[in-house]
């Protein structure tokens, strides 16, 4: 229950940036829109497995659930924060500056 519940909220939130950013999605063309979504779902596949792929292979070398806890904050930090990186990077290069815009 609880999934279906993060999986409703998480779709009500991207429904609405998507209607509070209307405004700087109709600057962009077709090509740089279908881009941008292919940038995002990529960011959030490969912060995902590294997220988890990363988790499970310290769970398998750390004896202790401490250390484990740790580690996977810092790999999730760090996998977070490239991913973001990259992402603002290529949505900058492929909508020639429009995005990203600083959050309101």
């Amino acid at each position: 229950m609880e999934d279906l519940l993060l999986m409703i909220l998480s779709i009500l939130v991207i429904i609405y940036k998507i209607q509070k950013n209307k405004e700087i999605l109709r600057k962009l063309t077709n090509i740089q829109l279908v881009g941008v979504s292919l940038a995002f779902l990529l960011t959030i596949i490969l912060s995902f497995s590294c997220i988890y792929f990363g988790g499970k292979w310290i769970r398998g070398y750390s004896l202790h659930p401490v250390l484990t806890f740790i580690s996977q904050v810092i790999i999730i930090i760090v996998s977070m924060g490239l991913g973001v990186t990259a992402l603002y990077k290529v949505l900058y290069k492929i909508t020639k500056g429009i995005l990203p815009k600083e959050s309101e």
